[in-house]
């Protein structure tokens, strides 16, 4: 998924020049955002397009967001910010306008609203204006959030955002710590010094094959399970025990107890040729 700022500064150029009612203009712009929150969305990129048309389906496994390994923070505590912002003001307003007010702007739309009073006036100082935008468009494209129908941009909480709400359902965020192709030109000497030239492939398919797997049964994405990063050392490795297994790259106690006797043993089956 190859996007830059500059192209979206450049769209937005182009939808402020074309000749068309502003109505059209917030239109295009709106839809732009939704293209943004997809390029910019944690979740599985199949779950995501499935259920703009209505279907429900698993985390794929095969999409980049199943496989990459981009860095996701727990954002619960980030969305219960926004959700409560715009259940205060209404569920009428637009992201600009909510922002404003997570970030305690006195435009004159907040103040003529009186939502500088507002409980959620000012909650939003831990993060800058960019951020705030982003995690907003990444609810909206999971489907917390909802456009009001006729609302002029305005956004209303979904019935999934209330489940968010009530702690029911989690919601990540994805960190870019660096550009994508930066990440891509670190990854040769990652793998480098991992020692991959020397790497049993076979047997690191193996382990992918059974994290795979796992993935699929709780529906959750690949990485969730173990990075690809966790996996090359866990093959260059090859342990044996789960003494062995928790010096693994990767490996907390948490997946030590969770998974660490299904890998190892793959990595047994794999080492006496059957088939796992």
């Amino acid at each position: 998924m190859l996007f830059g700022l500059g192209d979206i500064r450049m769209r937005r150029l182009f939808i402020e020049d074309e000749d068309a009612s502003a109505e059209h203009k917030r239109r295009s712009h709106g839809r732009l955002d939704t293209l943004i929150g997809y390029c910019e969305t944690a979740q599985c990129r199949r779950q995501i397009l499935l259920g703009y048309f209505g279907e429900h389906a698993a985390p794929c496994g095969n999409c980049d967001n199943c496989l990459d390994q981009t860095p996701r923070a727990n954002g619960e505590a980030e969305a219960g910010i926004i959700l409560t912002a715009i259940a205060q003001t209404g569920e009428r307003f637009g992201a600009a306008h909510v922002v404003d007010v997570l970030l305690g702007h006195e435009t004159e739309k907040v103040l003529a609203r009186n939502h500088h009073r507002l409980v959620s006036f000012r909650s939003g100082l831990a993060h800058k204006k960019d951020m705030w935008l982003s995690l907003i468009r990444q609810l909206v494209t999971g489907g917390f959030l909802m456009p009001v129908p006729g609302g002029h941009g305005g956004l209303a909480i979904a019935e999934k955002g209330h489940a968010l709400s009530r702690g029911e359902i989690p919601f990540q965020y994805r960190v870019e710590t660096r550009s994508r192709a930066s990440r891509a030109k670190l990854r040769p000497a990652q793998d480098a010094a991992a020692g991959t030239e020397d790497l049993d492939t076979a047997l690191l398919a193996t382990l992918k094959a059974a994290r795979l797997r796992l993935a699929r049964e709780r529906q959750v994405p690949a990485f969730v399970i173990f990075s690809d990063r966790t996996l090359i050392d866990m093959a260059a490795r090859c342990p044996r025990d789960l003494d062995a297994f928790a010096a693994v790259n990767g490996v907390g106690a948490a997946k030590l107890g969770e998974f660490g006797e299904i890998f190892l043993g793959a990595i047994a089956a794999h080492q006496s040729g059957v088939s796992v």
